[in-house]
């Protein structure tokens, strides 16, 4: 049965495929800012914490926060109080339910 179902699937032609769209002027640019954003951000976390004027500091929350907001405005989000509204609001619940709550290293 399988070898049947392989031959059919071989010689039938290919369904139509008109529920994709078509590739949208500067998608492939933004798919590489993406990867550059968040390769930026990784080495950004690999850092852990510096020690800045004697404070240590967590870059975590800082690199989720640029990351966020540089992925918006990549992507055409261009309302600055939403923006900061949304990018401070998720960034804090990420580092406290997972940094403080579930004691989670991030």
């Amino acid at each position: 049965m399988s070898i049947i179902i392989l031959v059919y699937a071989i010689t039938k032609p290919p369904p139509g495929r008109e529920d994709v769209e078509a590739i949208q002027p500067g998608g492939v640019m933004r798919v590489v800012v993406t990867l550059v954003i968040s390769c930026v951000f990784v080495a950004l976390w690999s850092l852990g914490s510096v020690i800045l004027f004697g404070y240590r500091i967590e870059v975590f929350p800082i690199a989720a926060a640029l990351l966020m907001a540089a992925l918006m405005l990549v992507y055409g989000h261009r309302r600055w109080l939403s923006l900061v509204i949304y990018t401070a609001s998720v960034t804090a619940f990420i580092y406290v339910v997972f940094g403080m709550l579930l004691r989670i290293p991030l």
